[in-house]
């Protein structure tokens, strides 16, 4: 019985801690020390796995430390990742364009992203990624939110961003973003303090 008594006690206690939270907005919550130590632990029970204990991610899997977001970085839009998941693919083209297009549209996405490349063969590529890459990536390559679609002009590379590397994405596809979904895994106070804690890993404090 006594054992019961603390442990309601306890519980009764952290009820209260995450009530005050749940009050707070995500914005706020970045600047309580408190509510990200929380966070925290949610991160590394759940999320760590994946992404890295440092949300610093892998090959195929998103940092969450810069501000290169698949599908927008706003307190809404990741917690709506967090509670939902996400899937994205990308579908193969090797078979349907062939290697000389293949090759053109490769040299094409160096010179959006500011690489070494054949002028004359990214020159060619312009047009075959506006036909087949732009509903997608974006008709400046600047990537898709809503579909998850990445930025090809910077210099942050899902799946490697060497020349080897983008002709093989182009050739291949993948289907590797698959993030569960955790709204059933995770009450809600701790999906508030998790996005709040992910938020903060690329958090512009002044």
């Amino acid at each position: 019985m006594k054992c019961a008594s603390l442990a309601q006690k306890a519980q009764a206690k952290f009820a209260e801690t995450y009530d005050v939270y749940m009050k707070l907005p995500v914005e706020e919550l970045v600047y309580n020390p408190q509510a990200l130590e929380m966070g925290v632990r949610i991160f590394s029970n759940n999320c760590a796995l994946c992404h890295g204990s440092d949300g610093g991610g892998n090959v195929g899997i998103p940092d969450l430390s810069d501000k290169d977001w698949l599908y927008g970085g706003s307190p809404e839009q990741i917690r709506h990742s967090i509670e939902h998941g996400r899937s994205g693919n990308m579908p193969p083209w090797g078979d349907i364009l062939g290697s000389d297009n293949i090759s053109a549209i490769g040299e094409y996405v160096l010179k959006l992203s500011g690489q070494k490349h054949d002028a004359t063969l990214a020159a060619n590529g312009e047009g075959l990624f506006a036909q087949n890459c732009s509903a997608c990536h974006g008709e400046t390559g600047e990537g898709m939110y809503v579909l998850g679609a990445p930025n090809l002009t910077d210099d942050i590379w899902l799946h490697g961003g060497e020349k080897n590397d983008i002709l093989r994405a182009v050739w291949y596809g993948f289907n590797t973003s698959n993030m569960p979904a955790h709204k059933e895994l995770l009450r809600e106070h701790k999906l508030h303090l998790l996005t709040a804690y992910v938020y903060s890993l690329s958090y512009d404090y002044e």
